[in-house]
């Protein structure tokens, strides 16, 4: 970058520091400050985090409720999973 433009923090635009003007690097200088603006990354990568959290829970309540239909079936599958991988570190 330029000393005549920096980085704006809430978007993924180019501010030209004399002008005052909104502008990308794909389309130049945008002439109305008030077009609609993208999320910042900060912005997504939190919203990401968010329906991640969201799925893991529902994944975390569907288990649990796999376990207390069904114990024995659970309990068998988590020991055949540990004599896998029990055997696999083995070697």
């Amino acid at each position: 970058m330029t000393d005549a433009t920096r980085f704006d923090e809430t978007d993924t635009t180019l501010i030209p520091a004399t002008e005052g003007q909104y502008g990308t690097v794909d389309d130049g200088l945008r002439q109305d400050p008030e077009a609609p603006q993208r999320p910042s990354l900060r912005r997504a990568v939190r919203e990401d985090v968010g329906h991640a959290r969201d799925f893991a829970r529902q994944r975390a309540i569907a288990a649990r409720q796999a376990v207390v239909e069904d114990p024995l079936r659970s309990a068998f599958t988590a020991l055949g999973v540990g004599v896998i991988i029990g055997m696999m570190l083995r070697r």
